[in-house]
C-alpha cells in the first residue's frame, strides 16, 4: 500500500506504519547508504537539511533557520558539500542558535522528496540530492532575504 507523508507529501510504501514513520524509515535508509559509502556520503549535509526542512514538526522551532541557513550556504557559497562536515567558515554564522528566529515552514515544501533520492545509483545520488535541495530551497523562498542578510550574501 502506498501512502503520502503528511509533511513532505512523499509517496511511500506504508507497510502497516503511520505515514510519517514510513517516510522516516526511507530517510534512515538513505542515511545508511550515505554513512556506508563516500560516494553517497558526499551529499549527506544536503540530505539532512532537506529532510529537516520538509519535516519541521519533528524539530525545535528555530531548527528551520539553521537548516535553511546551511542549505543556503551550501547552494550559494560552497557548491560542493563536504563529506558530512560543515565548512568551518559557516560555523561563524551558526555559532549561537539562540539568535535564530522561528521561520514558518511553507505549506508546499518542495516537489522533490526523500523518496525521490532513495535507491538511486551512487553515481546519480549527488545529482538527485542537489535537485531535491533546489526544490526545498525554492519552496522556502519567502525566507531567502533573511538567509542572505545572515550570510552577508546577495540571494
Amino acid at each position: 500500500m502506498i501512502t503520502r507523508c503528511p509533511s513532505c507529501q512523499a509517496k511511500i510504501p506504508a507497510a502497516g506504519m503511520f505515514p510519517e514513520d514510513a517516510c522516516r524509515q526511507v530517510y534512515e535508509s538513505v542515511l545508511a547508504q550515505e554513512y556506508s559509502d563516500p560516494v553517497y556520503g558526499a551529499a549527506h549535509l544536503l540530505t539532512v537539511d532537506c529532510y529537516a526542512l520538509q519535516h519541521p514538526e519533528a524539530r525545535r522551532p528555530n531548527s528551520n533557520a539553521f537548516h535553511l541557513l546551511r542549505l543556503g550556504w551550501t547552494l550559494n557559497r560552497v557548491r560542493i558539500p563536504k563529506l558530512g562536515r560543515t565548512d568551518n567558515d559557516f560555523k561563524r554564522y551558526a555559532y549561537d542558535l539562540r539568535d535564530f528566529p522561528y521561520l514558518e515552514a511553507p505549506r508546499n515544501r518542495g516537489s522533490v522528496t526523500v523518496a525521490d533520492v532513495s535507491e538511486i545509483d551512487p553515481k546519480e545520488h549527488m545529482k538527485a540530492v542537489c535537485v531535491w535541495a533546489g526544490s526545498v530551497w525554492k519552496a522556502y523562498g519567502v525566507h531567502h532575504h533573511w538567509v542572505g542578510r545572515k550570510l552577508e550574501i546577495d540571494i
